[in-house]
Formats: C-alpha cells, structure tokens, sequence
C-alpha cells in the first residue's frame, strides 16, 4: 500500500510525498519521492484526485527499476 502525504514523516508502510514540481500554461509535471524503497518485485500504484475529477486509476511497475536505480546512487551522507 502507498499512501499519498503532503509533508515528510514516517510511514507505516511507502508513502510518496512531493519533492517539486514545474508546469507551464498546458501542463504540470509533480515530482514524488517513495519511501522506503520497494522490494524487487511488481509494486501496484493506485492514484486519484477528488477534486480534479481524476478517476482511480492504477499501474504496476516493475520494482526492480528502483532497487537497481537505487544501486547506483551516490549516498550524501551515512543511512
């Protein structure tokens, strides 16, 4: 389960939260974060929004994408 938060704390299980975005007059691109990490396995996204009329819909990814990308980050400072 990912739970959508509009400030940073510690979830329960994931939770995306926002981390910037940018957009024009015909767009709008919001930039998430997901925490913690997904395991290596088919991770389902559900997302609506009420108040847009934004109906629910969902996706799965491959969760492998994350924990490779991951792999390959350059940490800043110790976990």
């Amino acid at each position: 389960m990912v739970v959508s938060t509009a400030r940073w704390r510690e979830p329960a299980d994931m939770s995306l939260f926002p981390g910037g975005g940018r957009g024009g007059l015909d767009y709008f691109e919001q930039l998430v974060n997901l925490w913690p990490l997904p395991p290596p396995e088919p991770l389902r996204i559900t997302v609506d929004w009420v108040d847009a009329e934004i109906e629910r819909t969902t996706t799965t990814l491959d969760g492998r994408l994350f924990t490779e990308a991951a792999a390959s980050a350059t940490p800043l400072w110790e976990p």
